[in-house]
């Protein structure tokens, strides 16, 4: 089970910088960059807080640091390709430590159970 709401939450920072080639989608990837790690891990990529409205509660005070500002630029979220974006770009120096220990730790997982 993975530890971030979804795979696109594993993309990393740099790789989406990369792929912001329009300054729209530079300002939410800004904006993005702003949040803490806890806030990335769990966002909705694909859709932004604007798909969560119905569950924002259980969110807590999770993004209540978040200026107005950009909550406005992750409103929209990614877009529904964004999780296509890690399997076409991102590369294995470009996670960070804690994905990195995360795979480390399932592919160990993996092969304990096959053994």
């Amino acid at each position: 089970m993975l530890r971030r709401r979804s795979i696109e939450n594993y993309i990393p920072v740099v790789a989406l910088r990369r792929w912001a080639a329009n300054p729209d989608k530079e300002r939410v990837v800004r904006a993005f960059e702003k949040m803490s790690d806890a806030q990335r891990h769990h966002y909705n990529l694909k859709g932004g807080f604007n798909a969560d409205a119905p569950n924002a509660a259980r969110a807590g005070d999770l993004y209540s640091p978040l200026s107005a500002n950009a909550r406005g630029r992750l409103a929209q979220g990614f877009g529904k390709e964004i999780a296509k974006l890690f399997a076409r770009t991102v590369k294995e120096e470009d996670l960070d430590a804690e994905a990195r220990e995360e795979v480390r730790e399932f592919v160990s997982e993996v092969l304990a159970r096959m053994r």
